[in-house]
């Protein structure tokens, strides 16, 4: 009794956790599937957010529609719902969601989907500013156009974004190397311009920070 009194007055004393907020991975099955993150508070206490998947099988079961949402509160306000992507005829086998955390002024709150099949994982990295709800999705498709061999399989990892809106990107080789072998592409770090299309070495990328206190209360 005394050992529990000590360890429940320990953790109390604790500081919150800051960390990410991911949504367990789940795959495609006969019936409909929801997946929830646990809560991330921003440093003001003014928003409460969760990231949700929604899987929901095609008739046929061939495949399924999957629904990524960000789920959002104000303060002690009530829950809603915001759609970041609707994917009806998804058949790739691993789904996850991961929240990477709120921008330093607290506007603005950067996702990471996660699609993967094998050793292939499609990534795309989502800014929601909150006040307005509005949603800009990086798709990273033309980062490697013509800068890398072919038969040369990359996963292409967004980490979050600059102060000017670029990307950080850091990709990694997904193929079976043997002992010795080397990767086709380089892992090393990188900034990209979705609109210009222009890409740099970043070995230190200037990173907004971000930020987010986990909770196990909603």
């Amino acid at each position: 009794m005394i050992v529990g009194l000590l360890l429940s007055l320990l953790y109390a004393s604790l500081p919150p956790i800051k960390a990410r907020a991911t949504t367990d991975v789940i795959t495609c099955e006969e019936r409909p599937v929801r997946q929830r993150s646990p809560l991330l508070k921003d440093s003001s206490g003014r928003y409460r957010v969760v990231a949700e998947i929604v899987l929901r099988p095609n008739p046929g079961g061939e495949n399924c529609r999957v629904i990524w949402n960000l789920r959002q509160a104000k303060a002690a306000g009530t829950w809603h719902s915001i759609e970041i992507l609707d994917d009806e005829g998804n058949t790739l086998s691993e789904q996850e969601l991961e929240i990477l955390g709120f921008t330093p002024n607290n506007e603005k709150l950067v996702l990471r989907t996660r699609r993967s099949e094998g050793d292939s994982d499609l990534y795309l990295l989502v800014v929601v500013t909150l006040a307005t709800e509005r949603l800009r999705t990086y798709d990273l498709k033309d980062f490697l156009r013509g800068k890398r061999e072919e038969n040369c399989p990359v996963n292409l990892v967004p980490e979050g974004i600059t102060a000017e809106g670029w990307v950080v990107v850091h990709p990694y080789s997904g193929e079976d190397l043997e002992p010795g072998q080397r990767p086709c592409i380089g892992e090393t770090t990188w900034i990209y311009d979705p609109e210009t299309k222009r890409r740099k070495l970043a070995p230190n990328p200037p990173l907004l920070k971000l930020s987010g206190t986990l909770s196990a209360n909603r």
